[in-house]
């Protein structure tokens, strides 16, 4: 019974992305989606991003580490993260029409920077 709702999930996904790879021309949509989101929408998106990776590998080591309530800070602390980096990195990110946080560590470093991250 399971294979079937894994299916028809993965059927909706791939026809979803068979729809939206259609509107992709250029690096710049399939990067950042042509800079034509609403904010609620990337919103959304970097919370998913962020606490998807971070419950999976940074929350889990903590917890392994102190058990359960060595998780309870987390995501305080993630939240004010992402507060600050939106409110200070992310305006010169768009400013500068950056593709990913890479091009920001060339611009402001080197090209090695660059490669390393």
């Amino acid at each position: 019974m399971n294979w079937i709702f894994l299916s028809l999930y993965l059927g909706i996904q791939v026809a979803i992305s068979y729809f939206v790879s259609k509107s992709i021309k250029t690096e710049e949509d399939y990067f950042v989606a042509g800079r034509s989101q609403p904010a609620w929408i990337l919103a959304i998106s970097l919370f998913a991003t962020w606490f998807g990776a971070e419950t999976c590998i940074g929350a889990s080591a903590i917890v392994y580490d102190q058990g359960l309530s060595g998780a309870r800070a987390e995501p305080l602390g993630y939240s004010l993260c992402l507060f600050f980096s939106g409110l200070l990195l992310a305006p010169r990110i768009w400013n500068k029409k950056y593709t990913t946080l890479a091009d920001f560590y060339a611009d402001r470093f080197n090209h090695s920077v660059e490669r390393v991250a």
